[in-house]
């Protein structure tokens, strides 16, 4: 472990958090394509069942550790789980179903402002003085990247309108999950999270499956699309996650956000190039509005503060499935720092 968290230079951090933003950046165009045999809940729950083929192991040899967690500890870890990754993969899946899977993976983007709002609430950090103005603006960004309009929503297609609230409902559970996992990373590896993440979702999904009848789904689609549902799990997922974790050890978050705009700009070509997808021009500014609310909140919030007190975490968490692309922060007690990745 010493081994795997020596440091590296600035230079190959930064371009390890650039790979692993383009990786997520993937999802939906990993995704869509199952849409056309399966049903949203069987392809959650097949990368979950092929996930845990990295989880369980892991779990098995670290016993001892998560044996002594307290009970709170346990508590935080099923509701990340059953809702960061168990719930938030579902949402995005069916927003991805329903909606246009570019303008539903940069909407992903917009989970830094949530990270940072949940940390007041819940962990009671303070917010940086730049966080409300650049709230305004990323729900500005936010609007036109959805709807693709200035005027009212009212005239939109249902199916838009719903896209998008299953798009930040992803988006809001992954930042929660980002959160919460500040509580148990003290005890904790990001490694043992990860498998713990993966481990404790998939009873919540397989009672939504059962529940919704997609266990037969599931089955016949890891038997007819194994190499597919594979690469959904493990290419945005699990060995995007666990590159971004590397490479964020080593950089500044705001270097790591610059690194990050990789993400939209994959997910914006990749789209466009295999599943034919395209956003609007409105679209398009949308998108910069929210990047630079982003970029402007996360170079406030990274200067260091008077005395450079500062308590690191071995790894921030990060959302998981869909699996994980999404927003990391390592909240410290005098200082807010976070990048992106849902």
């Amino acid at each position: 472990m010493r081994r795997f968290s020596a440091p590296l230079s600035s230079r190959a951090s930064l371009l390890l958090v650039a790979l692993a933003a383009a990786m997520f950046g993937t999802e939906g165009l990993l995704r869509r394509p199952l849409l056309d045999s399966m049903s949203v809940t069987s392809i959650v729950l097949a990368e979950h069942i092929l996930l845990c083929v990295f989880a369980v192991p892991v779990l098995v040899a670290q016993w001892r550790v998560l044996a002594a967690l307290s009970k709170r500890n346990w508590f935080v870890l099923l509701v990340i789980g059953w809702g960061a990754s168990g719930g938030a993969a579902l949402l995005f899946t069916k927003a991805l179903d329903t909606g246009n899977p570019t303008t539903v993976s940069l909407l992903q983007n917009a989970q830094p402002l949530i990270v940072v709002l949940l940390a007041l609430i819940l962990l009671k950090e303070r917010l940086p003085t730049a966080y409300w103005p650049c709230l305004i603006a990323s729900i500005f960004g936010v609007y036109l990247l959805s709807f693709a309009t200035l005027g009212p929503v009212s005239g939109l297609a249902l199916g838009e309108l719903q896209a998008t609230a299953y798009a930040i409902g992803a988006a809001a559970l992954w930042a929660s999950g980002t959160v919460l996992a500040r509580l148990v990373l003290r005890d904790i590896t990001f490694v043992i999270l990860t498998a713990a993440r993966i481990a404790f979702a998939l009873p919540f999904i397989l009672i939504v499956a059962i529940y919704d009848g997609s266990i037969r789904h599931t089955a016949s689609g890891i038997e007819n699309s194994p190499v597919q549902l594979l690469g959904a799990a493990l290419i945005p997922g699990l060995i995007g996650m666990l590159i971004f974790y590397r490479g964020l050890s080593g950089t500044t978050a705001s270097c790591a956000v610059l690194a990050e705009f990789t993400y939209p700009a994959a997910a914006i070509v990749g789209n466009w190039m295999i599943l034919g997808t395209t956003i609007a021009p409105l679209q398009g500014v949308g998108c910069m509005i929210l990047l630079a609310a982003i970029f402007v909140l996360v170079q406030h919030s990274s200067r260091p503060s008077q005395d450079h007190t500062s308590t690191q975490l071995d790894a921030p968490v990060f959302a998981l499935d869909s699996t994980l692309r999404t927003s990391a922060i390592d909240l410290s007690p005098r200082r807010t720092r976070f990048s992106r990745s849902s």
